[in-house]
């Protein structure tokens, strides 16, 4: 059975986007790339990018110590490898002129993403029939958020 979720802009914070059920990332300011995660019955977490121009980002803890991580493949695509506690999953981009993505837990798809990076509602989710932690949704989601704002801000 799959579930299907919504990442939408919180009513009283316009910094801060909901996932009904999984938890809220808030950006730290308008111009940021650096995020809280606040996923539902866990710790909160902070996303940020490892570098400048990096595509490469980590998912901390309040006291510094990395639980998630993502590392681009190849340059121009957006896909490449997310680490969360030590699991190995793949972050694939679906399609060249839409923004879709999927989490790959190797052949099964953990979680498909569809993303429109503006309005009210940024993103729509599909879980897939395995259980995933909050945070990790999160952070997914926070990564494939980033693609869309580094592709605005750059032209492509």
């Amino acid at each position: 059975m799959t579930v299907e979720l919504e990442l939408r802009r919180s009513h009283d914070d316009r910094r801060r986007y909901v996932v009904d059920g999984v938890g809220s990332l808030r950006y730290r300011s308008w111009f940021s790339r650096r995020a809280e995660l606040m996923p539902v019955g866990g710790p909160a977490l902070t996303a940020q990018p490892r570098g400048v121009m990096s595509r490469s980002a980590v998912a901390v803890t309040a006291a510094g110590v990395p639980v998630g991580e993502f590392a681009q493949s190849r340059r121009l695509t957006h896909g490449g490898e997310v680490t969360w506690h030590g699991r190995s999953l793949t972050l694939r981009s679906e399609a060249v002129l839409t923004s879709r993505y999927s989490l790959l837990d190797g052949a099964s798809v953990a979680l498909e993403v569809r993303a429109s990076g503006w309005g009210r509602t940024r993103a729509r989710l599909t879980l897939g029939t395995e259980l995933l932690e909050p945070g990790l949704v999160l952070f997914a989601l926070w990564v494939v958020q980033d693609f869309l704002a580094q592709d605005s801000s750059s032209g492509g």
